[in-house]
């Protein structure tokens, strides 16, 4: 009796042992649980700055790149302009280049218009509109070295075809830099390095002062002298060289 009585006694023993062994069990797991907890908690707070840190970095990098010029086009008759666009054709900023161009500039909204919509609404104010029915010469010169300055390009060539006494052209950033330079936007300083081949006393202020159309007019004139001259003098047969300056007259 005694002997069942003292394995009872061990076996209920044993249960109060496993008990304690449960408890502490559980305590052991809701520490090391709770530990993780606070890992996984310090793990996303460190995470948080880095996160917001990229966010602003891509916010500020698509920024950058919409307001960043790729390319402009400047447009001349007499009123001088030039506007920036973006690599999405976005129009940027529309700058005068002389005193009209300035007075224009501030007439018109161009701003984050597409550039090729922002070209037609130029074409189509009242003053373009009535210097080009004054037989005036407007000049687009698309300036850039990628390939959106090559889809440009063929934009302003297809105005070229459907508009009267349009002349348009290419430049790199360089040569239009060197006309910037003489003080004149690059479609006039072609036209004024024609006229200087013809006229080495043109100065670039002159050549500031006159219109497209009179730039041109002068070249045709000294062209013409020349050919007479020459068929005077030789008496060849008085075919002078043709140039082609990129207008077309109604």
């Amino acid at each position: 009796m005694r002997s069942t009585d003292k394995r009872i006694k061990e076996a209920f023993g044993q249960i109060h042992a496993d008990e304690e062994m449960k408890e502490r069990t559980k305590q052991f797991l809701r520490e090391k649980t709770d530990g993780y907890k606070k890992k996984r908690i310090r793990s996303y707070r460190t995470w948080i700055p880095v996160a917001a840190c990229l966010v602003i970095f891509l916010i500020a990098g698509g920024y950058w790149s919409f307001f960043l010029p790729t390319a402009a086009i400047q447009i001349e008759v007499n009123p001088s302009l030039e506007m920036e666009v973006n690599r999405f054709g976005r129009v940027l900023s529309l700058e005068g280049k002389n005193e009209d161009g300035e007075r224009l500039a501030g007439e018109l909204n161009l701003r984050f218009m597409d550039y090729d919509e922002a070209v037609d609404e130029i074409l189509q104010n009242e003053q373009i509109v009535a210097l080009l029915n004054q037989n005036e010469i407007l000049s687009v010169v698309v300036i850039g070295e990628n390939k959106q300055s090559q889809d440009m390009m063929a934009f302003v060539e297809e105005l070229e075809q459907t508009q009267h006494n349009i002349d348009c052209c290419h430049a790199t950033e360089s040569e239009a830099q060197e006309a910037e330079e003489a003080g004149l936007g690059y479609g006039k300083y072609r036209a004024y390095l024609e006229l200087k081949e013809l006229d080495p006393d043109i100065t670039t202020e002159e050549a500031a002062n006159m219109t497209m159309r009179e730039l041109y007019e002068r070249i045709r004139e000294l062209e013409a002298d020349g050919d007479t001259q020459t068929s005077t003098g030789t008496g060849g047969s008085g075919q002078g060289k043709h140039h082609h300056h990129g207008h077309k007259n109604e």
